[in-house]
C-alpha cells in the first residue's frame, strides 16, 4: 500500500503531509488547519477537497473538525488526550459519539491483532 499525503499548497510554499502523520483538520474560517505531531499548517481549502485522501482511522466529529484515531491516546472525562500530549476538550453530545467510535475503533484493532 502506498503512502497519502495531502497537497498543500500556498502562495508561499507547497509541501505534501503524510496522511499518517496528521493529529487533526479543523476549519477555521475558509482555512484548514492540519496539526501533526510538533507543527500545524494554515491555508485555503475546503473540507470536501481533502476527504477523500484520508483513511477509515479519520473521524469527523463535529462538522469543521476531523481527528486521526490512531493518534489518540485516551478519551475521559470530556477531553480526547493524543500520543503527543495534545488535549482537544469536546462537548457532551460529540464526546459520547467520539468515544463510542473510538472504543469501536481499538476493539478492531485488539480484533485483528488477536487474529494475527
Amino acid at each position: 500500500m502506498s503512502e497519502k499525503f495531502i497537497p498543500v499548497i500556498t502562495k508561499y510554499f507547497s509541501m505534501k503531509i503524510k496522511v499518517d502523520d496528521i493529529f487533526r483538520i479543523e476549519q477555521e474560517s475558509r482555512k484548514l488547519v492540519i496539526r501533526t505531531e510538533d507543527h500545524y499548517y494554515s491555508y485555503y481549502q475546503k473540507p470536501a477537497d481533502i476527504k477523500h485522501l484520508l483513511g477509515n482511522q479519520f473521524y469527523w466529529c463535529m462538522k469543521h473538525m476531523v481527528i486521526n484515531l490512531d493518534k489518540v491516546d485516551e478519551i475521559s472525562d470530556g477531553v480526547v488526550y493524543f500520543v503527543n500530549g495534545d488535549e482537544l476538550p469536546l462537548s457532551r453530545e460529540c464526546y459520547a459519539k467520539v468515544k463510542q467510535t473510538y472504543n469501536a475503533f481499538i476493539k478492531k484493532i485488539l480484533n485483528c491483532d488477536i487474529k494475527k
